[in-house]
């Protein structure tokens, strides 16, 4: 008796509907909030009022969808990012034949998978509502999956495959024989499997005369409510050639006695990115019930392993499946003559089956591998305050690209080709101090991530840059700002900028303390020394003009933004 594989398919639960006559389109780009950064490799697809998805398309290198609906009516843009939070845009108004043009921003709001795995309660529900740490780890799971089924059912790729089939010694899995074949190019991934619903009713082994057939979990399977119906979930954190993973665990229901597959999605913590899928088979001792049946768990079982292109689509790039080639054998148990005879069914081989790509191709022959970019990671810290900076635009100097930081101060940038670069932020907050902030080398490893920390210079030290020639008192303060001209908005540069106070105690007929600032070529000032406190009044001159006098209040040992606006030009 041996075992028989057949090979896992990427099928698809995004099959994209025919064209309508008179279709209902929505075209546009995806862009980063607050910059002009495409967004491309992000799902989009129109939803209506219930939550059924009704179009599904990749956003491509310049950012740019078109989805298309088979009936108007009031639908919305869902905007899914491996990595990121879903985005969903207002609700939109498609009449028929309508061809609406509808750029949208997209927040760099990134998804933080969980960094230390405290123990949670096994589930046997994937929801989303219920909210758990296991179910938002499976939504960004779900999101590779669904890209990986796009890819395939558009084929739009070639690829250049190896194959193998290899018979293993079942105790070290060492090899004993292989065949090869070498460069066969292809449209689609050769991965099949059957539909969740037959393996949910039949088991993912089956008997075929006096073979066995293994099947395997593809993307349609993992993705069906069939398959999250007869699992259950929890997660694990990597350890080993897993460090640095996080493992979404499944394995069948109680109830399941028909053979069927446990295993671990494992994904990456940084980026939340599907990295590879292991599993093995449970519960083959039901498939003779007579036999005693011992299947070492390496014995059967598979791999895949998940990649993402450059262009933001993702191809399952290697896997393979083993499957125990076993023989009936009849022992006698008893020592005794004449004693009990038992049916054995003994593993005399490993067979394994597997391919991966080697190349993969659009059909105009671009090459999509070979050009590894890396994700680069990172927060920004507040040090003035001691709170993370929302906001910021963080860029790779020299490469257009840029992120905001989201409200945990953390952001991140895809796609950066590897190499020596250098990261920099600026924030509005900040602009009026016209002062550089501290920037960052860093050295990007070609397909890794790389983790870097910016952070506004501390009060401390901002104060040493803007007020070198006043040594910082942790009792004055300190004030910075633009001037400008009301009518034009325009900053004024070479204005005086006035700062009067009374003297701690000083009767009011005293003279008033006073001190000037003049601003620079990009109309922002700096004032040192202030004291700490309510009553400073302060406006701007240029020639015989001035703005109207405020009163503001300065804190200890804090640098204050206060602008200036009025007819002065």
């Amino acid at each position: 008796m041996r075992g028989v594989c057949i090979t896992l398919a990427v099928t698809t639960l995004l099959v994209l509907p025919s064209t309508p006559v008179c279709a209902q389109v929505v075209r546009g780009r995806l862009t980063g909030a607050g910059t002009e950064s495409p967004v491309h490799g992000a799902l989009v697809g129109l939803i209506d009022a219930t939550g059924v998805r009704h179009a599904v398309e990749l956003s491509d290198a310049s950012g740019r969808f078109v989805v298309e609906a088979r009936q108007p009516g009031i639908y919305r843009l869902e905007v899914r990012r491996v990595g990121y939070r879903t985005v969903v845009s207002p609700a939109l108004h498609l009449f028929r034949g309508d061809t609406l043009q509808y750029p949208l921003e997209v927040p760099a709001e990134t998804i933080q998978l969980p960094a230390v795995i405290v123990e949670e309660e096994r589930r046997c529900s994937l929801l989303p509502e219920l909210g758990s740490r296991t179910a938002a780890t499976w939504e960004e799971a779900r999101k590779a999956l669904d890209i990986t089924a796009w890819t395939e059912a558009r084929g739009a790729l070639r690829f250049q495959i190896v194959t193998w089939e290899r018979e293993l010694d079942p105790d070290r899995l060492r090899v004993r024989s292989e065949r090869r074949n070498e460069r066969v190019s292809v449209a689609r991934q050769p991965f099949r499997s059957l539909r969740a619903e037959r393996l949910a009713a039949d088991g993912y082994v089956q008997p075929d005369g006096s073979d066995l057939i293994y099947y395997a979990p593809d993307a349609d399977v993992l993705l069906s409510e069939t398959f999250l119906e007869d699992h259950c979930f929890r997660l694990e954190a990597g350890a080993g050639t897993e460090d640095g993973l996080l493992g979404l665990v499944f394995e069948p229901t109680p109830n399941r006695e028909l053979p069927d597959v446990s295993g671990v999605l494992w994904l990456d913590r940084g980026t939340a990115e599907l990295r590879h899928l292991e599993f093995h088979y449970t519960n083959l001792m039901h498939l003779y019930p007579d036999v005693e049946y011992d299947v070492p768990r390496h014995a059967a079982g598979g791999y895949v392993r998940f990649e993402r292109l450059r262009t933001g689509a993702w191809i399952v790039r290697r896997w393979w499946i083993r499957m125990p080639v076993i023989q009936l054998e009849r022992r006698q148990v008893s020592a005794m003559a004449g004693g009990d005879v038992h049916d054995f069914l003994t593993v005399v081989a490993v067979r394994e089956e597997g391919a991966e790509v080697t190349t993969t191709l659009t059909w105009e022959g671009e090459q999509l591998d070979g050009e590894l970019t890396t994700t680069l990671l990172g927060t920004v810290f507040d040090s003035t305050i001691g709170r993370p900076l929302i906001g910021a635009a963080v860029r790779v100097v020299g490469t257009g690209l840029v992120a905001r930081s989201d409200r945990r101060g953390a952001f991140r940038i895809d796609d950066v080709p590897a190499g020596r670069h250098v990261v920099e932020f600026t924030h509005p907050r900040f602009d009026a101090w016209n002062l550089p902030f501290p920037s960052r080398e860093v050295t990007l490893a070609e397909g890794l991530v790389t983790s870097v920390d910016l952070a506004v210079p501390s009060v401390r030290t901002a104060s040493a840059l803007l007020c070198p020639t006043h040594p910082y008192q942790e009792s004055d303060g300190l004030a910075v700002g633009f001037v400008a001209d009301s009518a034009t908005g325009v900053h004024v540069p070479d204005a005086t900028v006035v700062f009067e106070w009374a003297q701690p105690g000083a009767r009011p007929e005293a003279p008033r303390v006073r001190i000037e600032a003049r601003t620079d070529a990009q109309g922002s000032y700096r004032a040192c020394g202030l004291p700490p406190g309510s009553g400073i009044t302060v406006w701007a001159t240029l020639h015989d003009r001035r703005t109207q006098a405020v009163t503001i209040q300065v804190e200890r040992g804090a640098i204050r933004r206060q602008d200036l606006t009025g007819p002065l030009q």
